[in-house]
């Protein structure tokens, strides 16, 4: 006998809730430390119940040791993304959204005057282009995801269709 698929949604009856949040939340803890064990990686899990209980682990003695290397590597990470996209000189360092940016590449590299742009310019904007690329595929998946959720609550609506023979 297999286990069948759960549903991920929220379970409404309160003390199945309960149970699926603690045996999950075991998994969830045995699953971090044989993480931390076989691929020798510093990891560190906290949860908070919805009763404001914390539970925790992490594979080095000290939980604040973690999440303070957390905070210094994305502290780090907005510096150098901030260098890439400070330039004072660049034209197009202040385009920020993705239609804006598109837009402009797109203005840019049909006018003749492409072989005006400087090589900076030219470089942020070949920086820029796969993060708008990202949050374009972003939004058309979550579009496609909605439009999937719509499609499925409309068939269940309906019910299964079957076609004309059957």
């Amino acid at each position: 006998m297999g286990r069948k698929k759960v549903e991920i949604k929220r379970i409404e009856d309160k003390s199945s809730r309960q149970v699926t949040f603690s045996k999950r939340r075991k998994g969830l803890l045995k699953k971090a430390k044989e993480l931390s064990i076989l691929c020798d990686a510093d990891v560190a899990v906290v949860v908070f119940s919805n009763r404001d209980r914390i539970y925790d682990f992490s594979s080095t003695n000290s939980l604040t040791e973690i999440v303070h290397r957390y905070h210094s590597h994305v502290e780090a990470e907005k510096e150098s993304s901030a260098e890439v996209l400070d330039t004072e000189h660049s034209k197009y360092a202040s385009f920020m959204t993705v239609g804006q940016l598109l837009q402009t590449v797109g203005r840019q590299l049909e006018e003749p005057a492409v072989d005006d742009l400087s090589v900076t310019d030219l470089v942020h904007l070949e920086n820029q282009l796969p993060t708008a690329l990202m949050q374009v595929r972003s939004s058309k998946t979550h579009l496609m995801i909605e439009s999937i959720k719509s499609l499925r609550e409309k068939v269940g609506v309906i019910g299964y269709y079957r076609g004309p023979n059957m």
